[in-house]
């Protein structure tokens, strides 16, 4: 049995109170997320993760439950907790950014080595990128690496001011940029600030009404300098108006959307332009108050950016929209407690769409409210729609722990100082971030025309990066060790 899986059936298995957290967890709320929650039990081998603060450290001793079977990797479904040795963070005005890239290059016989690391010879001739192993155009790989043998070695090399050239005993020639190789051989949270597309976050709250992000609507394609602006806005602050947008034809706004990238048909449809109606069995199609929510729960992947542009309101009153930033709601609750956002962070959540005849849409599995990137530990995503929801992945006598988090997560939402209202017009083209910033609304008389979109996080993600970074930088972080 391995040291691991002796670990875990050592550990005390009574019902617990509460959640408690994992060992590695800590908080980073400094403009990228808050905090990272892996539910695999491997990860309690990890080294305990600390961060520096003036305020105490606060400790939260747990304990382990396993409600799975043991598999040839490990176990199924473990709830794993240990302890956290700190809810101390980082100033969220700090801002994370690219470090100089540092270190030594040489070649010692048959190895090449970056800085501390060994790099594998293997890995080297993979990630050659002349014309004849990467296209020059597509940037796709030409290269078979299972032809690479196991055994390859270096049968010359020359390190120079800018690179390392290296001859191989197949042949081949292959040349590497110092900065390429020393970026493969950073820490991953530095390579994925380019990958990921991450940003020093502006976090927010009621007060941000007095001065919103927005832009004057500019005609789509004619200002390079306007699609940075936005995408800069919307990454910062998860949202982004775009004010003095036409009106009388919806289209406009459709090509409007369409120039940040491509529009994601869902079972709603592609564009869409709708009164509430219910032609659509949701309650977006009514005119009854929506509480803070993300949509597409129910997908396995949700929708990155949302809009929605007020056509038209007659005969009526009402419909305000909200929105509420849920990262900064999120920091709110670890910084009051860390046990109540470990639950969160961790408990999977079932939900779906059934309201349509012939549709029942489910991920492919449930997902936490609180999701995590494991390589950087920050907060990713937020995922929060009580109405959409189905089953808790807890067994009942648990339930109360999620019931009691969820409950605390819910109290923060609805604090009137997290609450942003705002009265849209026609003209005012609302963008925000799926992923991050809830939207709501009030109740609503008379009748209103709406239209808007989904956009796919990827494809949003792709255009900030692109505009931010430059191609050459993002294309320079693909390849890592």
């Amino acid at each position: 049995m391995s040291s691991t899986r002796s670990l875990l059936l050592k550990l005390p298995t009574r019902s617990l109170l509460r959640f408690r957290c994992l060992r590695g967890m800590g908080l980073n709320p400094s403009g990228y997320g808050v905090l990272m929650f892996p539910s695999q039990a491997w990860l309690l081998t990890r080294p305990k993760v600390r961060f520096n603060s003036s305020s105490a450290a606060l400790k939260h001793q747990s304990e382990i439950r396993d409600h799975g079977k043991a598999s040839p990797i490990g176990f199924n479904s473990v709830r794993s907790m240990s302890t956290l040795e700190s809810s101390a963070y980082k100033s969220s005005n700090d801002e994370e950014r690219l470090e100089p890239l540092r270190g030594e290059i040489k070649v010692r016989g048959n190895v090449v080595q970056v800085g501390d690391k060994r790099v594998p010879n293997v890995w080297l001739r993979d990630n050659c990128q002349c014309a004849s192993c990467v296209h020059t155009d597509t940037k796709q790989r030409l290269l078979d690496t299972f032809t690479i043998p196991r055994d390859i070695s270096i049968q010359s090399s020359k390190v120079q001011a800018k690179g390392l050239d290296i001859e191989w005993n197949d042949g081949h020639k292959s040349s590497y940029k110092n900065d390429f190789l020393l970026r493969a051989c950073s820490y991953p949270e530095q390579r994925s600030i380019v990958r990921q597309g991450s940003a020093k976050l502006i976090k927010w709250d009621a007060s941000i009404a007095s001065d919103p992000p927005r832009l004057q609507y500019q005609e789509p394609g004619s200002n390079p300098d306007f699609d940075k602006e936005l995408m800069r806005r919307l990454r910062q602050y998860g949202f982004c108006y775009i004010d003095s947008t036409p009106f009388t034809d919806p289209n406009t706004t459709k090509t409007l959307l369409e120039s940040i990238a491509f529009i994601r048909p869902t079972h709603y449809g592609g564009f869409y332009d709708f009164t509430a109606d219910l032609a659509s069995a949701d309650t977006a199609y009514t005119n009854i108050a929506l509480e803070a929510h993300t949509d597409n729960t129910y997908f396995s992947d949700p929708a990155g950016l949302q809009a929605f542009h007020l056509l038209s309101h007659t005969d009526g009153s009402g419909g305000a929209s909200l929105l509420v930033d849920g990262f900064k709601v999120a920091q709110d609750l670890h910084a009051q407690d860390p046990a109540a956002y470990a639950t969160l962070a961790q408990v999977n959540v079932n939900c779906h769409a059934s309201g349509n005849d012939g549709i029942s849409i489910q991920p492919y599995r449930g997902f936490p409210v609180l999701q995590h990137d494991p390589t950087t530990r920050h907060l990713l995503q937020v995922r929060w729609n009580s109405s959409d929801r189905a089953s808790i992945d807890l067994p009942l006598p648990r339930v109360d722990e999620w019931y009691d988090a969820a409950r605390k997560w819910d109290a923060l939402l609805k604090k009137s100082e997290n609450e942003y209202w705002e009265q849209l017009t026609p003209g005012r083209v609302l963008v925000f971030d799926n992923w991050r910033v809830m939207h709501g609304r009030s109740a609503f008389t008379g009748k209103r025309r709406i239209c808007g979109a989904y956009i796919n996080r990827d494809d949003w993600i792709s255009k900030y990066k692109m505009l931010h970074h430059g191609r050459e930088t993002v294309l320079d972080h693909l390849a890592t060790g």
